[in-house]
């Protein structure tokens, strides 16, 4: 079937309908109609991960599309990791973030050997990869608003 012949058969259905219904009818239930689509498409919104390149530079910032507490700088060839802080002189600046130890850590020199991985809405959501390895950590995020990156097993 063609479009034309699909708007045609809309065209002479939407003529019928007005016909045998009462235009104020026909114009409440189209404005109910574009309401219901409207909310639809407004709850279907979604927050794309994000995550290092494993390409370019050692060092790479990497923010939250839903907070902005969650910026991180990241050092990709050492495994250093910084979030981004309101100092106490009302000022910005970055704060390492602890990450526990792995045996399996390894790094090579001179190379990218890690990733960080963001990917949704809650600081749970974040994992720090050993590309070499596979070992990964899991932000955690605890009750003082503090960050440290621990081993998932």
């Amino acid at each position: 079937m063609n479009t034309t012949y699909i708007d045609s058969l809309f065209v002479s259905y939407t003529s019928t309908l007005i016909k045998s219904m009462q235009l104020h009818t026909f114009l409440i239930l189209s404005l109910l109609m574009l309401s219901i689509w409207d909310l639809n498409s407004q709850s279907l919104q979604k927050y794309n991960a994000v995550s290092t390149s494993q390409v370019g530079g050692r060092f790479e910032i990497v923010q939250s599309e839903i907070l902005r507490s969650n910026t991180f700088k990241v050092d990709k060839y050492e495994g250093n990791i910084f979030v981004y802080v309101k100092t106490q002189d009302d000022w910005f600046g970055w704060q390492e973030v602890p990450r526990s130890s792995s045996l399996n850590d390894l790094v090579l020199p001179d190379k990218i050997n890690y990733q960080l991985f963001m990917g949704g809405v809650m600081a749970s959501d974040c994992f720090f990869l050993n590309i070499n390895t596979g070992v990964t950590w899991i932000l955690i995020e605890d009750k003082k608003g503090s960050f440290s990156f621990q081993k998932l097993d």
